[in-house]
């Protein structure tokens, strides 16, 4: 018995090209969020669960725009406003990783 699935949250800005640390870049990030080697680490996440011979629910849990004004999007914004909500960046993302990692 044991674990045999394990639920994995990634945020859309894992699609975008890492940044230097400490750059201009970096430091502006997307849309304040730092951008790093986000997609490096869900890289290692996949191949340490295929190794385990673990499945994967890989869920998109921070959307472009955000998702409410609420500090559990990941930030409080009393202003957030439905049309801030990006939904061709979120399915960019979601294609990046579906195509990545499809099998």
């Amino acid at each position: 018995a044991g674990v045999t699935a394990v639920r994995v949250p990634f945020p859309w800005w894992v699609a975008r090209e890492p940044a230097p640390p400490g750059s201009e870049a970096w430091r502006e990030g997307a849309g304040g969020y730092h951008v790093g080697r986000g997609i490096e680490l869900l890289d290692q996440v996949v191949s340490n669960a295929e190794r385990h011979s673990l499945s994967l629910l890989l869920e998109l849990h921070a959307a472009p725009g955000g998702q409410s004004g609420r500090q559990t999007t990941g930030r409080s914004d009393p202003t957030w406003e439905p049309s801030r909500f990006d939904a061709d960046g979120a399915l960019s993302a979601l294609r990046l990783v579906a195509t990545r990692y499809n099998s």
